[in-house]
């Protein structure tokens, strides 16, 4: 993945957006994520259930280089795992547990699916 930090892109991320949450940028809302939760290696989760299509973490936990890119309401979120280059969708399953579901193999397969077709909320 080469996500070069040209000016637009730097004005994007350190800008509020609307499809984060009102007032917040990426950038606050990762620091903020990391702090509220203690950050954990992602694949340590993954490898406990290999083949499930859900990844269950807990609630005291956030998966360490998971980049928030989109809000869409009623507690779901899509993130991008900075390690990996894939996007996650992730929503609270209760039992205080947050499921995370892969999306797509890349950002640029995340984009290219959104101007496709749309992402549906209830469509991953």
């Amino acid at each position: 993945m080469d996500l070069r930090l040209d000016l637009p892109f730097l004005h994007w991320l350190l800008q509020p957006s609307p499809i984060i949450v009102e007032g917040e940028n990426m950038t606050s809302f990762y620091l903020a994520s990391r702090r509220a939760s203690r950050p954990v290696d992602f694949l340590l989760f993954e490898q406990r259930s290999p083949g499930e299509k859900l990844t269950m973490v807990p609630t005291y936990v956030w998966p360490d280089g998971f980049l928030c890119l989109c809000h869409w309401g009623c507690a779901i979120y899509s993130y991008l795992d900075m390690t990996t280059g894939r996007v996650f969708r992730e929503a609270y399953y209760g039992d205080e547990r947050y499921g995370f579901e892969c999306e797509a193999p890349t950002l640029e397969a995340w984009f290219e699916l959104w101007m496709a077709k749309g992402i549906d909320m209830f469509d991953v």
